[in-house]
């Protein structure tokens, strides 16, 4: 179970330790630099990175304001008091708005080159992910202490 090449990456001893990784490391950069020469497909994949970070965000948050009554999380030495509400409720339709925005095209008139397509990309992402959840994944995480679907 697990990555077939998993001992080669995680050999440290000796005077190569680490070496595999490294190699790995550069070798994933650079396929992955090949990816910048098209503007096209570049826009398609660094173009959905933003909005898919700020609406990862938006789980975390909505996660706390739906949980706060059943599971309360230990104060720390900052806390908001009366505004952590307000500022989270803000703090969610900003992100969903900002990335609306990121989703949209840059130039006009907009062409099959300069469209961004980024929002198909992420509507694939998504439902692979959860397909591939639905089918496979969930078997296997058994520790969830909320059921997800």
């Amino acid at each position: 179970m697990g990555n077939p090449a998993a001992q080669i990456f995680l050999n440290t001893g000796g005077r190569s330790g680490g070496i595999a990784i490294v190699w790995a490391v550069v070798i994933l950069c650079y396929l992955l630099n090949h990816i910048a020469l098209s503007s096209t497909i570049n826009g398609i994949f660094f173009g959905m990175t933003a909005p898919a970070i700020d609406l990862s965000y938006i789980a975390v948050i909505a996660a706390r304001i739906y949980y706060r009554k059943t599971q309360p999380i230990i104060p720390g030495p900052f806390v908001l008091g009366r505004l952590q509400l307000p500022i989270n409720i803000i703090a969610i339709v900003w992100t969903v708005i900002i990335s609306v925005i990121l989703i949209f095209p840059t130039t006009y008139p907009i062409t099959a080159l300069n469209m961004n397509y980024a929002i198909i990309v992420g509507a694939f992402i998504f439902v692979f992910a959860l397909f591939w959840w639905y089918i496979g994944a969930k078997r296997f995480v058994s520790t969830l202490a909320i059921p997800f679907i």
